[in-house]
């Protein structure tokens, strides 16, 4: 499908271009972030009950929303702040 296809596009794009220039990117990879995250995701259903999948995905978007906020405290405002 479309996703394969992205993915394995911009993993192609960044192994000529690593192999072309001598510079790693990782950067380049971002496009790839979604195909990947989709993955992950269908992973993840596969392993829970049906029944459990509302309370696992309030649980790891709360999990990650601390992390966020633990991030922004802790590095992002004092490296950026007044």
């Amino acid at each position: 499908t479309g996703l394969e296809l992205t993915f394995v596009a911009v993993l192609a794009a960044d192994v000529y271009y690593n192999l072309t220039f001598v510079q790693p990117q990782g950067r380049y990879l971002y496009p790839a972030l979604i195909p990947t995250a989709l993955l992950y995701v269908g992973g993840l259903a596969a392993l829970t009950p049906r029944r459990a999948g509302p309370v696992l995905a309030v649980l790891l978007g709360g999990g990650m929303l601390v992390l966020a906020v633990i991030a922004l405290r802790q590095d992002l405002i004092p490296a950026f702040g007044t």
